[in-house]
């Protein structure tokens, strides 16, 4: 029997059609009859049963069957359709079957109800595989299950490689192929990564080019809106609204744009087309009562809502929409720790009960808890943010943290703590190594030395967020502006200090620019560091600091804290999460069997030039390169022999420092974007790539004094393996001295040769980095933040 597809048939209705569509159910029961009294299904009926059973999937409102009917009617369909020889139709049921499942909260009989099909598929029609794998992806997306899309997702990349050469004609195969795009766009956007998001899209609709039948005007209207989505999700609000118009123009939903024009609205920022508050909050509330609205539009719908209605004090009507939506919703499609957060939120203003907000807290406790032990089992997934670092999930993390404090204020900040840590140990580079921190006793003993404390943060989204100081006399506390004022005033002080060089040519500084910089560093050093904060840290020579990664690049050094520059005051080091810190800590020091190497790279390739006219040749009186070496006991790469080759040839195991001057540079079209200009015939030759260094073989310490080395894509709460000094920390260095913003050559020099013979004798890498700092700032030439504080101390010390 031919293997045909219920999508295949032609758009006019015939008459069975008609007839299942207007009387749905009853054209159902009487072929089902005939089956179970001996029957067989020829193909005319297998279609006229699938056209039923979904006719009966469209039915809305008080006509609509029971959940546990309607399931019982897809399977039975989906079954029988596969007999008849219809694989693709079986695999279009599997899809609605997987939808009603989740409807019903069913989750424990989606994964065996899809798998049962795809197995049935791989037998039958494997053509039709990619198409159940996609609702089987969907499935645990939806539910929240991330640690098994590691082996879908992986099902689904594989199933991609056959489909992307498909002919333009073969519409069935193509609708698969967007299928598996589309989800992994969906992902994408679930695990905060635009970027990707974005790629998919593009290749999406390199799928959809041949999806020009009338049957697939929804697969274009989906890659529409996902453009929305991703511009959207990537803070660009131009490009956002942009494609809300196309997507007008193209006369797609009216109740989904609105609904995205809002969210966009919310999400970048002002607009002439903005809505104010108020409009917002009405096109939400229009939204929800709007039945064509998707499942996940009405679950974000809801969220927004809530989160709208907080802003107006309207606590009363937040808690009974987080309760009707935690009653109507089923789990997986509403984001439970979100609304969880708002009703504790709500509570804490409505000044509820004890006991009803102990119950309240302890429901998000546990839907937090499930959210990291979920993350955790994702071994290799790299899911770009930790599980309590999500925009939907840091503001509830932030609620629970304030009824924590009110419900026990004794205990509520150390309890705070080891549920920050639970989820740190969740991030990509601590789950690559299993690092392990449990505790604010293992910070003490297994992250801090002598005359050391740490400064925790965690920013939330749209309300105050939380800093803790710790030493071994105890933990304070203090709340600290949300994430989008701190965003604000680092990006001022780092564009004004340390992006831009002085204005004179001698270096020196206008008095005015001069206080307008001091203003700057003031603010946001009062911000990220409040008195409770500062005076803990007036009794420490050290500072440790973790967890303002969701704000961006911070210039922690150039912040002032009491009378003078942190970085100046104290040595400062930089972990990406305290397990890794702990993981780092406690690696081996190198023996000293390999001498260490200079790497000066101050002859790139000529074809860096034709992307950045910055590359340029640089001049270093030899002598000082070999007075650094010596001081070191390194053998020096200088010229052409600064080749990326020699860099990723080079073992460092052994070797106490490994110092790289050089270029640094961008390349757009690598995932890591940042590369290392070096010696070589070519750029693709001669870059050292942030690939390249997770592949190194360091150990020590690595200076790289490189402009932007410590620049990439900022993904809140992961450790930074994504950037280039996690990758070298990955690999096997302690400690990581590193540029956030352009580096001077000069003053770059200074400082390495300033700290060499601390780096040699392996003591303190951050004090030895505070007292250069010093000294180099006595000359008015280097008294300047763009001078002093770009290098900065990452990882482990000494």
């Amino acid at each position: 029997m031919a293997l045909t597809s219920i999508a295949s048939v032609a758009s006019p209705a015939d008459a069975k059609q008609e007839a299942a569509t207007e009387a749905p159910l009853a054209t159902y029961e009487s072929i089902i009859a005939r089956l179970d009294a001996g029957a067989s299904l020829d193909v005319a009926d297998a279609k006229t049963l699938g056209w039923a059973a979904q006719a009966l999937t469209r039915v809305e409102g008080a006509a609509r069957l029971d959940g546990g009917r309607l399931i019982a009617i897809l399977d039975r369909t989906m079954n029988e359709v596969l007999r008849a020889g219809l694989a693709d139709g079986a695999s279009f049921f599997a899809g609605l079957l997987v939808e009603e499942l989740i409807r019903a909260g069913r989750a424990a009989d989606v994964d065996a109800q899809v798998a049962e099909c795809v197995r049935s598929l791989e037998a039958k029609h494997a053509k039709s595989v990619p198409f159940a794998l996609t609702k089987l992806h969907r499935a645990h997306r939806l539910l929240g299950e991330f640690d098994r899309l590691e082996e879908i997702d992986a099902r689904c990349a594989a199933a991609l490689g056959p489909l992307e050469n498909c002919p333009v004609d073969d519409v069935w195969t193509r609708a698969q192929w967007f299928g598996l795009l589309e989800e992994r766009i969906h992902l994408a956007e679930c695990l905060g990564l635009p970027d990707r998001m974005r790629f998919w899209i593009e290749q999406a609709r390199a799928a959809a080019s041949g999806l020009d039948h009338e049957r697939f005007a929804v697969q274009h209207r989906n890659l529409r809106l996902m453009e929305i989505d991703a511009a959207t999700a990537a803070g660009d609000q131009a490009a956002a609204f942009d494609a809300i118009e196309r997507a007008e123009a193209a006369g797609d939903p009216p109740a989904a744009l609105r609904f995205r024009r809002a969210i966009a609205s919310t999400r970048t920022g002002s607009d002439p087309r903005a809505f104010d508050p108020t409009t917002f909050i009405d096109i939400l509330r229009r939204a929800l009562s709007d039945e064509s609205l998707l499942a996940e539009n009405r679950a974000q719908a809801r969220i927004r809502l809530a989160s709208s209605l907080l802003g107006t004090a309207a606590y009363e009507d937040v808690a009974r929409l987080v309760d009707s939506a935690l009653e109507s919703t089923p789990n997986g499609i509403a984001n439970p720790i979100e609304l969880l957060g708002f009703r504790v939120e709500a509570m804490l203003h409505l000044d509820t009960p004890v006991e009803a907000l102990t119950a309240a807290t302890d429901s998000l406790h546990e839907a937090i808890v499930d959210r990291i032990e979920k993350f955790s089992r994702s071994r290799t997934l790299d899911t770009g943010s930790g599980p309590l670092y999500f925009p939907t999930v840091r503001t509830a993390y932030a609620s629970w943290i304030d009824a924590t404090l009110r419900l026990d204020p004794e205990h509520g900040v150390e309890r705070a703590i080891e549920l920050l840590l639970a989820g740190q140990e969740s991030g990509t580079f601590a789950r690559r190594v299993d690092a392990r921190c449990a505790s604010v006793g293992a910070i003490r003993t297994g992250v801090l030395h002598r005359d050391e404390g740490l400064v925790l943060f965690l920013p939330a989204t749209r309300r105050t967020g939380h800093a803790f100081a710790i030493d071994v006399d105890g933990v304070a506390h203090a709340p600290i502006p949300d994430s989008s004022d701190l965003a604000k005033a680092c990006a001022a002080l780092f564009e004004r200090a340390c992006e831009r060089p002085p204005r004179e040519d001698d270096g020196t500084v206008k008095a005015s620019e001069t206080r307008a910089i001091q203003s700057l560093q003031q603010t946001l050093g009062s911000a990220l560091f409040p008195a409770p904060i500062a005076r803990r840290m007036e009794r420490w020579k050290r500072v440790v600091i973790c967890g303002a990664d969701s704000i961006g690049t911070v210039p922690y050094e150039a912040c002032i804290v009491g009378n003078d520059a942190l970085g100046r005051s104290h040595g400062v080091r930089v972990v990406g999460s305290l397990p890794v810190a702990a993981f780092l800590a406690a690696r081996s020091r190198p023996g000293g069997t390999r001498r260490s190497a200079v790497f000066f790279a101050n002859r790139p390739a000529r074809s860096f030039a034709d992307n950045d006219p910055r590359v340029v040749p640089f001049d270093v009186d030899p002598l000082r390169i070999e007075r650094l070496a010596t001081v070191l006991d390194a053998d020096t790469f200088v010229g052409a022999e600064a080749s990326a080759s020699a860099l990723r040839g080079f073992d460092g195991r052994g070797a106490a420092v490994q110092v790289i001057v050089a270029h640094g540079t961008i390349d757009d079209e690598r995932l890591r974007p940042v590369v290392l200009a070096c010696a070589g015939e070519s750029r693709d030759a001669a870059s050292f790539s942030t690939d390249d260094a997770e592949a190194s073989r360091p150990a020590g310490t690595v200076v790289i004094a490189a402009c932007g080395a410590a620049s990439g894509p900022r993904r809140a709460g992961d450790d930074g393996l994504h950037l280039f000094s996690g990758a070298l920390l990955f690999a096997g260095a302690r400690t990581v001295v590193i540029a956030v913003g352009p580096a001077d050559l000069q003053a770059s020099l200074r400082l390495i040769e300033d700290i060499a013979p601390s780096l040699r004798a392996g003591t303190s890498v951050a004090e030895a980095m505070r007292a250069a700092r010093a000294r180099l700032t006595t000359e008015v030439r280097f008294d300047h933040p763009y001078y002093w504080s770009q290098l900065q101390v990452i990882g482990a010390d000494e």
